[in-house]
Parts: structure tokens; C-alpha cells; sequence
């Protein structure tokens, strides 16, 4: 492996991704993306909206991996506990600005 290659993963959160119903294509967006930079996504995950789980996984991703995209299932909602599971695993206050 080169040293000037990237390490790249991706986390999808959302419970509704667990599920039969649900596909995660952000992920694959994302991958896109990254590939048209020259980054190669190496690792993908799915985890349910759990801030432990999260943080958890995060944690993980983060110690293997140069770059972590933490994406969504349905996107932002009122219940949505993704910032406070990353949040949790890179031990950083949320703060509102003004």
C-alpha cells in the first residue's frame, strides 16, 4: 500500500437501515465522491440510532481510518442522536451558536 494513499470509511446511522425496508445509498454517493478525490472507502458500517453504538463505532473507524463520513438514514430529525454519539466518541461538548 502507498503511503500517500487514504484510508476512508463510512458510517450510515439510522435503525431503519437495520431493517428490510430501508437501503442505505449515502454511502454509495459517498464512495463516488471520495473515489472521483482519489480516496478509497475501505470500510462500511451500518449501525441503528443508539448514541453508545455510535460513539462506539466511531471510535473504531476513527483510530483505522483517515477520514470517517458519518451519514444518515432519513436524515435529520427532532430525535436524531448522531451528534451526540460522535460527540461522545471524540469527547467534544455540543454547543449551540448564536
Amino acid at each position: 500500500m502507498s503511503e500517500d494513499r487514504r484510508s476512508a470509511a463510512c458510517l450510515a446511522v439510522g435503525s431503519e437501515l437495520l431493517g428490510d425496508q430501508k437501503l442505505d445509498r449515502n454511502s454509495l454517493t459517498i464512495t463516488r465522491a471520495l473515489a472521483g478525490h482519489g480516496i478509497a472507502v475501505d470500510e462500511k458500517r451500518v449501525v441503528g440510532d443508539d448514541v453508545d453504538t455510535i460513539a462506539s463505532a466511531v471510535r473504531d473507524l476513527v483510530a483505522r481510518h483517515d477520514l470517517v463520513v458519518v451519514t444518515g438514514g432519513l436524515g435529520p430529525t427532532a430525535d436524531d442522536v448522531t451528534r451526540d454519539g460522535v460527540a461522545l466518541a471524540l469527547d467534544r461538548p455540543i454547543r449551540q451558536s448564536d
